[in-house]
Formats: C-alpha cells, sequence, structure tokens
C-alpha cells in the first residue's frame, strides 16, 4: 500500500529546517507545555465533502500524485469546478480601467482560490471554450490600491483554453504505486478531510509568543538553507543582501518573520505537536523510521542524504498529526 500525504506537503516542510534529533531519531524538540505559547479555541469537526475546501484538498493529492500526465486540452466544452482555464480578463470601475484589473494569457485553475476577487472563478464556470463573461464583482477590502478597496467592479472574461483531469483508471494508478482506483480515492479521501480539520484549528489557533530556542535555531538552518542555494549560483549571502539594497539586519528580520508567520515552519510544527499532546499521540521511533524509509524510496538515495533527521521528524509528526485529525473527523 503507498501512504502518500501530498509531495508538496514534504516539499514545503523541507523548505524550513528545525533542531536536533535524538539517536533514536523521535525526540520531540517541543518537550514541553505548548499552552504557554498558543491557544487552540474551538474548531470544527465536520468536514463537508461538497466544500470548496474539500473539493480543492482532494486535487492538490490528485496533482502532486500524476501532475499534468491524465490532463485533457478540450476543443469544445464549457468551463467546470477544476479545471485548468487560459483567459483574458479586463476590469473597470465606471468604466475606465483599473491598477491590476486587466490581463491577457491568464492561468488559473478554478476552485483553488487564489484569485482574490470572491466570484471571479466561479463566475467563469458554465463559459464555452472561446466565449465571454460579463461579471460585476466587488474589489476585496484588502486590495493592494487601498483607494480600490471594497469598489464595484465589471470584468469582461473571454476563455481561450481549458485542459481537464480526469480521474485515471485502474490500470494507470497502478503504475504510480497505488494498489487500485479505490485505494487512490481513499487516500485522497483521507488526506482532504484530515488536513480541513487540522485547518480549521489552525485558524482558531491564537500563538501567544514564540518559543525563543525554536526560532532561534530554525533562523539558523534557514539561513544555511539560503547560503547553500546562493554559493550553487556563485555568490555569497552578503552579496545578495548588497544586491537588494538590504542590510543584514533587515535580511535577519526577513528571516525571523519567514519562520514565524510562514504557516509551514513554525506555526504549523506547534499545531502538529499541539495535536499529539492534545491526544495523548507520541512520535515513535518505528512512526519514524517507516515515515524515512518511506522518503528514501520516493526521493532516491542522493536526495534524501540531504534531508537532516529533524526535517524527516517534522514531516513524520505532522503526518501524524493529520492522522489525528483523521481519527477525531465527523464526515458528510
Amino acid at each position: 500500500m503507498r501512504k502518500l500525504y501530498a509531495v508538496s506537503v514534504v516539499i514545503c516542510l523541507i523548505a524550513g529546517l528545525s533542531a536536533c534529533a535524538s539517536d533514536n531519531g523521535a525526540q520531540l524538540y517541543y518537550d514541553y507545555d505548548l499552552t504557554e505559547y498558543i491557544t487552540v479555541g474551538d474548531f470544527s469537526k465536520v468536514v463537508d465533502r461538497n466544500s470548496d475546501e474539500y473539493k480543492k484538498l482532494y486535487r492538490e493529492f490528485y496533482f502532486d500524485a500524476f501532475g499534468e500526465d491524465f490532463a485533457q486540452i478540450l476543443s469544445v466544452g464549457e468551463v467546470k469546478e477544476g479545471d485548468k482555464v487560459n483567459i483574458n480578463y479586463y476590469g473597470t470601475i465606471n468604466g475606465e480601467e483599473f491598477d491590476g484589473g486587466s490581463e491577457l494569457d491568464y492561468t488559473l485553475r478554478i476552485g483553488d482560490g487564489l484569485f482574490t476577487v470572491e466570484g471571479f472563478e466561479k463566475g467563469i464556470v458554465g463559459t464555452e471554450l472561446g466565449g465571454e463573461v460579463i461579471l460585476e464583482l466587488t474589489l476585496p477590502d484588502d486590495y493592494h490600491n487601498k483607494e480600490l478597496a471594497g469598489k464595484e467592479a465589471t470584468f469582461k472574461i473571454r476563455v481561450n483554453a481549458i485542459t481537464r483531469y480526469p480521474e485515471p483508471d485502474n490500470s494507470q494508478v497502478i503504475k504510480y504505486g497505488f494498489e487500485s482506483l479505490e485505494e487512490f480515492r481513499s487516500e485522497a479521501d483521507d488526506f482532504a478531510v484530515s488536513v480541513c480539520v487540522f485547518n480549521a484549528a489552525y485558524d482558531a489557533m491564537e500563538i501567544k509568543k514564540y518559543p525563543e530556542k525554536e526560532t532561534e535555531k530554525l533562523v539558523s538552518e534557514l539561513y544555511k538553507e539560503y547560503a547553500a542555494g546562493y554559493a550553487e549560483k556563485g555568490y555569497s549571502v552578503e552579496a545578495f543582501v548588497a544586491s537588494v539594497d538590504w542590510t543584514m539586519e533587515k535580511f535577519n528580520e526577513h528571516l525571523h518573520d519567514s519562520v514565524m508567520y510562514d504557516f509551514r515552519r513554525m506555526p504549523r510544527d506547534l499545531l502538529s505537536y499541539y495535536f499529539l499532546d492534545k491526544y495523548d499521540r507520541k512520535l515513535t521511533s518505528k512512526e519514524f523510521q517507516d515515515c524515512s524509509d518511506r522518503l528514501a524510496l520516493e526521493y532516491g538515495e542522493d536526495e534524501f542524504e540531504k534531508i537532516p533527521d529533524i526535517e524527516l521528524e517534522r514531516i513524520a509528526v505532522y503526518e501524524k498529526a493529520l492522522k489525528v485529525c483523521l481519527e477525531i473527523a465527523e464526515v458528510r
């Protein structure tokens, strides 16, 4: 059986390094009471399989598993949720084009929620390939141009191309390491359900302060990551900082912000350990080893050797937290 909690999740976790693992690879580095640092309010454990969030996460698992391999470029048809579309859009306010309101050859996936104007993506659904739709929408309150925030805007949208991603058949998923189409569907469902619960808890979480030791360790490791990346390109951190007219102090502030406010790093770590603590779970050496063995197979020996033990622990802890979320979920 193949257990895949989304490759992109793993890659995101690898992007932020943290503290040192113990000899058995399973030392929890948040080994003290987290209530001093975070509170998690009431969060919904009810997951609706018809919700936009569930569908988006199901697609995320699909794309991590198969990528573009089953993409179908339509020659006729209309836009459906989950399609990737290429569009031209032209936005006006009171008949006048506004800053950031228009673009040619723009690609987005319907339902991912990446377009910041509410109703834009759903408004394209049902539009024929080559056809146009006009939408009357409201710009968000946090629109980048504060003078336009909250204003009514008209968008004229033309659909240039539609790419669709149907589920593969049984023989195809077997080639990708699944035992059957049903196993793929089950794992995609587990992932979507568990992350829905995790995200609900994340939205209900308040970080009162950040653990200083872990913060500085993460900052140090993130600095090493940047330094290694720049070195491969033939220049130093100092050279990069100078090239963007920063000071080293500003660069250090950037590292701290990345650690503390990027949910893929410390906030997600804190919440993952919260779930293990709250539901009396511990990361065992066997679970750590099982996670390591799986990643070694997926990444290959050379790439796997580059992942520090503590990073493997972060991945294993997050995956265990998702399993806890799956256990407590109420699905409808």
